[in-house]
């Protein structure tokens, strides 16, 4: 996932949108905030993406889905693709 990030990440600057952070959210969603675009952000894992449009212009959202669709899937709710730690702990403790 990490290498795919950095990739977005530089795709987006190469067209012109300003990051302004990043934030973890859970072990496998990154959530990126962007510069004067009104509260737009996207929510990427490692195949999956969501767009929180805010109050961003169409057209910056339009360019934003066209270069998200190259290499994610645009879903309407991103649920994290691993279970929690605590589980995982769980299912090895029992084996």
């Amino acid at each position: 996932m990490k290498n795919k990030l950095i990739t977005l990440t530089e795709t987006l600057t190469a067209a012109g949108f300003k990051i302004s952070g990043m934030e973890v959210e859970t072990n496998d969603c990154v959530r990126i905030k962007f510069e004067d675009l009104n509260n737009l952000e996207l929510i990427v894992n490692g195949d999956a993406a969501k767009i929180e449009e805010g109050s961003c212009e169409k057209e910056k959202i339009d360019k934003l889905k066209e270069i998200i669709q190259r290499n994610y899937t645009i879903k309407k709710e991103l649920e994290p693709q691993q279970q929690d730690i605590f589980a995982e702990l769980l299912n090895c403790s029992i084996r």
